[in-house]
């Protein structure tokens, strides 16, 4: 009995018992058709304000190349504050950040293939170290 299909077009596992080619449609722990969303890329981005504090409100903004970006794609934005952990998951394009720890992150998306994303970190507030951008594809 096979219970996976693992290729370009698809992605299928079926329930234990069951054969992956014969599965109906609920006798699935995964199918490529009821994903919601499809992550297809994913990139760290360094924080260019990390060590830096004089007072001051700081912000620098950095452009990213991306697969082009599509009216079904979901950007997302997960904010690393240290070393030791601290991610704040994930920010929707142009909110972004935590309050508590007073660093934001913003999404500019620019063109189909160009993301700039934005470190805006308030004075006296230490800079975050970086953020991880995923673009999914929605699957709905």
């Amino acid at each position: 009995m096979k219970r996976a299909i693992i290729t370009k077009d698809k992605f299928r596992i079926s329930v234990p018992g069951v054969d992956v080619d014969a599965a109906s449609d609920f006798e699935f722990i995964l199918h490529e058709d009821h994903l919601s969303a499809q992550p297809y890329f994913m990139l760290w981005i360094p924080c260019p304000l990390t060590g830096k504090n004089n007072n001051t409100n700081r912000s620098a903004t950095v452009p990213i190349t991306v697969p082009e970006i599509t009216d079904d794609t979901i950007v997302l934005l997960y904010l690393e504050v240290s070393d030791e952990g601290g991610s704040y998951y994930p920010t929707p394009p142009s909110v972004g950040g935590d309050q508590s720890v007073g660093a934001q992150v913003l999404i500019g998306l620019e063109t189909g293939t160009t993301v700039n994303v934005t470190f805006g970190v308030p004075q006296t507030v230490r800079a975050p170290i970086g953020a991880f951008l995923i673009l999914m594809r929605s699957g709905l």
